[in-house]
């Protein structure tokens, strides 16, 4: 296969120039940092993203490419779309600071998004070694000090155990019976741990699931301590695509690695290994949470596995909701709205149809334009897909989008199927 593109890029060199561009997305994606000091914390991580992005443009750039006006179309469509006022819950502020980010961000050449990608690999991989470590030591029942740390945004009943490396949901702490405890990691700056999850199996996807440098070993180790269904389906169905792509190479061209035949073998039962350990040695509720009571649907009511994420009936109301011409523009979003899931039907809730077709047409426009090689597309998409279903309100957030256009924007990904 031929050799990728590359570019002149800092791949390798730390630039706190594009780590606080990062720091800047993450902080925006509304994290408990963003809700512990609201408004303020916002506005701190837009002036943070503006000012990079004006000092690239301006400073390093000073030049836009035709291919990045068409995509910046396509999106601000999405967003003049989302703040249309005849909606309840419209939030114009917001809105207007994710479209001047986006177009910034859009305009940016692909080796100032290859620079970007490679430090929020890096904040991933810090990160992820941080959580997987204190989820060590919890398990063999090292006794941690921690910060209790309020929050108001959701159950109050619950707050953040702020160890030394990672925070911890009260409610995603559990005692194990040989004395220690087991956690579903946030990370340091995400609301929860499905959230950082998602992160950390995004980041492996925009290196097409490729674990041969440190970075991406402590992702994988980080998407672990998060125990989150979200990375587990994400890392699942890209392995599986990947050694499919492998064994269709092996097919056309008849050769294959010992490695990679290692490699799967051992997967397979690091798998079991790790299915029989948490059947057996982890407490029921702790089983119920992660895991049966995700599964626990009621087939004769026509329920799927996508409703064990949904709230009040969900199911029921979107049945009648899509029959209705309300779907087609939606009814707003909010947290007060009477039901809610976290899957693709929300945004269809929020925003009607008209903006599913406007998300494929935008995605559409970002794939068309790569020239990324073909499996880091495929792994791309496939993603994408897992999120939409899972997780959809992480498409619709900077972070999301900035490492997909990323990712999709370089061929330096150093997967190659060989």
């Amino acid at each position: 296969m031929h050799s990728p593109q590359s570019y002149n890029t800092e791949d390798h060199k730390f630039n706190f120039l594009y780590l606080s561009l990062v720091i800047s997305f993450i902080i925006l994606f509304k994290g408990p940092f963003y809700y512990l000091h609201n408004h303020l914390a916002g506005l701190v991580g837009f002036a943070i993203g503006f000012f990079c992005l004006f000092y690239i443009i301006v400073i390093k750039q000073r030049s836009i490419t035709k291919n990045a006006l068409i995509i910046v179309s396509a999106w601000l469509l999405i967003e003049i779309w989302k703040m249309l006022p005849f909606r309840e819950n419209v939030a114009i502020g917001p809105g207007f600071i994710t479209i001047i980010l986006l177009v910034g961000f859009l305009i940016l050449k692909n080796e100032h998004k290859v620079n970007f990608l490679q430090h929020a690999r890096m904040v991933g991989a810090i990160l992820g070694l941080l959580s997987f470590v204190i989820m060590v030591l919890l398990v063999i029942g090292v006794d941690l000090p921690y910060y209790r740390l309020e929050q108001t945004f959701r159950n109050p009943n619950q707050f953040y155990y702020l160890f030394p490396g990672t925070l911890v949901l009260s409610s995603q702490l559990f005692d194990l019976p040989t004395g220690g405890n087991i956690i579903r990691s946030s990370g340091l700056v995400f609301a929860e741990p499905g959230h950082f999850g998602v992160f950390l199996g995004l980041l492996m996807a925009a290196n097409a699931f490729s674990f041969k440098e440190y970075k991406d070993k402590f992702i994988l180790l980080g998407g672990i301590s998060t125990l989150s269904g979200s990375f587990f389906a994400i890392f699942m169905v890209g392995l599986t695509a990947k050694y499919i792509l492998k064994f269709a190479y092996f097919l056309l061209s008849h050769r294959i690695k010992m490695r990679d035949i290692l490699t799967l073998t051992l997967c397979v039962f690091l798998f079991i290994g790790f299915f029989y350990s948490f059947v057996n040695y982890t407490p029921e509720r702790f089983q119920d949470r992660l895991l049966w009571n995700r599964l626990a649907v009621d087939h004769s009511k026509g329920e799927s596995i996508l409703e064990s994420r949904a709230q009040y009936e969900f199911n029921t109301f979107f049945k009648e909701y899509s029959t209705t011409t309300k779907s087609i523009v939606g009814i707003g979003t909010g947290r007060d709205r009477e039901v809610r899931a976290s899957d693709i039907r929300n945004i269809v809730v929020s925003y009607g149809w008209v903006v599913i077709f406007l998300y494929i047409l935008a995605f559409g426009l970002i794939f068309l334009a790569s020239s990324a090689r073909i499996e880091l597309k495929i792994m791309i998409f496939l993603t994408l897909l897992v999120v939409a279903l899972h997780r959809v309100g992480y498409v619709d957030s900077l972070l999301f989008f900035t490492i997909v256009s990323s990712a999709l924007a370089s061929n330096t990904s150093t997967y190659c199927i060989n």
